[in-house]
C-alpha cells in the first residue's frame, strides 16, 4: 500500500521534505522520517501550502521559527525550523520565500529576520573552512591560519548536514580554498560529508584535509577521497608545528583551484 496518499492527506504532521534524486525524505514532527518514491517536485505540485526554499528542501510554513537573510548577495540564506533544524534558502528563491512566509499564520513574535547564526560560515575568496565541534581545535587552527597572512581567514562550521548544499550555492570564486574536516567526533556524519563533497561535480575539486584518530578512520578517509589525513587522538588537539607545516604546504606551495 502506498504511503504517499496518507502523507498528502495529513501533511500537517510533516515538518519538511528533503529531496534525494527521484526520491524524497519526509521528516515528521515527532522526529521520524520515511523515504518516498517520489521526487520533491511532485510533492511541491501536490502541497501548494508548502514552500520550496531550495532545490532539495520543501517545508511546512507552520514549523518555521526564524529566517536569516543572506549576509551578502552571493550567499545563501537560512531558515530555522521547530526543533532547531536549519535548512538553506537558495539566493534566487529568497525574495519569494520571504513573501510567502510573511503572511503565514505564524506568530510574528516567532518570525525573526536577523543576522545568520554565529556558527554559519561567511566565506570570502581566501577562506579556509574548518568543520569541527571542538572549541580548542578551532582556536589553534584559526591562530595558525592568521600567522600565514591577513589574506587568509578561518571560518568554523559545527553543523555539516546542509554544508554541501550551502557550498554548491556559492560561485566558484566564493568557495573556500581549503576544507579541514574533524572526523574524530561525529565520525559517520563527517565521512558522509566528505563523500558528498567528492561525489559532487561542483565541489569535488576542493582540497580536503581530514583529521582522524585511528587507523581504520585513516583508511576510510582515503577511501572517501580525502586529499590528506592527519592523525592524532580524539582527546587532544593538533600541534602548532603540525598545523604550520600543513598551512605552509597548502597555502604557500600547492596550487589551489579557487586561486588559479
Amino acid at each position: 500500500m502506498s504511503i504517499i496518499k496518507p502523507i498528502l492527506q495529513h501533511s500537517e504532521h510533516i515538518v519538511y521534505f528533503s529531496g534525494a534524486n527521484n526520491y524524497c525524505w519526509a521528516h515528521f514532527r515527532n522526529g521520524e522520517k520515511t523515504l518516498l518514491a517520489k521526487p520533491i517536485s511532485y510533492l511541491e505540485s501536490q502541497l501548494t501550502s508548502f514552500v520550496r526554499v531550495h532545490k532539495t528542501v520543501l517545508l511546512n510554513p507552520a514549523y518555521v521559527s526564524q529566517l536569516f537573510p543572506p549576509a551578502t548577495k552571493k550567499m545563501a540564506g537560512r531558515i530555522t525550523l521547530t526543533g532547531g533544524i536549519n535548512v538553506p534558502v537558495s539566493r534566487r528563491r529568497w525574495t519569494d520565500v520571504v513573501e510567502r512566509l510573511q503572511p503565514s499564520p505564524l506568530d510574528n513574535s516567532q518570525l525573526v529576520l536577523g543576522e545568520p547564526p554565529v556558527d554559519s560560515p561567511k566565506l570570502a575568496t581566501k577562506d579556509i573552512l574548518l568543520v569541527t565541534d571542538d572549541v580548542e581545535t578551532a582556536r589553534i587552527v584559526e591562530q595558525t591560519v592568521r600567522q600565514h597572512g591577513s589574506e587568509y581567514q578561518c571560518q568554523v562550521a559545527k553543523d555539516s548536514q546542509f554544508l554541501p548544499n550551502y557550498l554548491e550555492s556559492l560561485s566558484a570564486k566564493d568557495q573556500p580554498i581549503l576544507l579541514l574536516i574533524d572526523a574524530r567526533t561525529a565520525v559517520t556524519e563527517r565521512l558522509y560529508l566528505l563523500g558528498k563533497l567528492k561525489k559532487n561535480s561542483a565541489l569535488c575539486h576542493l582540497p580536503v584535509v581530514l583529521l582522524a584518530s585511528n587507523e581504520p578512520m585513516i583508511v576510510n578517509g582515503y577511501r572517501h577521497q580525502a586529499n590528506s589525513v592527519l592523525s592524532f587522538p580524539v582527546n587532544s588537539q593538533p600541534s602548532q608545528p603540525m598545523l604550520e607545516r600543513v598551512c605552509r604546504f597548502w597555502l604557500r606551495m600547492a596550487a589551489l583551484p579557487a586561486l588559479s
